[in-house]
């Protein structure tokens, strides 16, 4: 809610000092990478996988990672013309409530569905994300020990509305 100064001049709040980047940490602008530079990684080779392949790609995504922060994927599988679709029901998602949105949150127990409160370099991140896996479930030891035999499965979290979320989502269009 802005706020008054006087009768014609309306301030905008306080940003939330957790949320602002502190200068040190801001990127100076001779360090700035462009965006023709930025790392692409072809997955078409793990059409036909084999282990010189997939460690090929491992480290092109390492390297990317390491010295970009992210990348770009071609030959992912993923058909054009879903990404409409996908775009449109985040939108609806993202338009929901925060109480709505965080009936799917993820969890220590989850770690898919709904979260705000990410952080990068303890800063908190101005971002929603929305994580699910391809599968419905996974299967996974039940603790951290190296003998441990329980296993716990973890199911991805879908929420009610939009009604087409998980219709749309890109579980329908990856095969796996």
């Amino acid at each position: 809610m802005p706020t008054a100064v006087d009768s014609t001049v309306m301030l905008p709040p306080p940003i939330e000092a957790s949320t602002m980047v502190p200068p040190h940490l801001r990127p100076k602008p001779d360090t700035v990478k462009y965006l023709e530079d930025v790392p692409v990684i072809d997955l078409s080779p793990l059409q036909t996988p084999n282990s010189h392949d997939l460690a090929d790609i491992v480290a092109q995504v390492h390297i990317s990672l390491k010295e970009w922060g992210f990348f770009v994927v071609v030959n992912h599988g993923v058909a054009p013309g879903l990404w409409p679709e996908v775009i449109r029901v985040m939108s609806e998602f993202s338009k929901l409530s925060f109480e709505e949105k965080r009936k799917v949150a993820r969890n220590p127990n989850m770690p898919w569905g709904y979260n705000e409160s990410d952080h990068t370099n303890n800063i908190r991140d101005w971002a929603e994300v929305f994580d699910f896996m391809l599968k419905e479930e996974l299967s996974i030891p039940a603790s951290l020990e190296p003998d441990c035999q329980e296993t716990s499965t973890l199911h991805n979290q879908w929420p009610e509305n939009p009604a087409d979320f998980r219709k749309n989502s890109l579980l329908k269009s990856i095969e796996y």
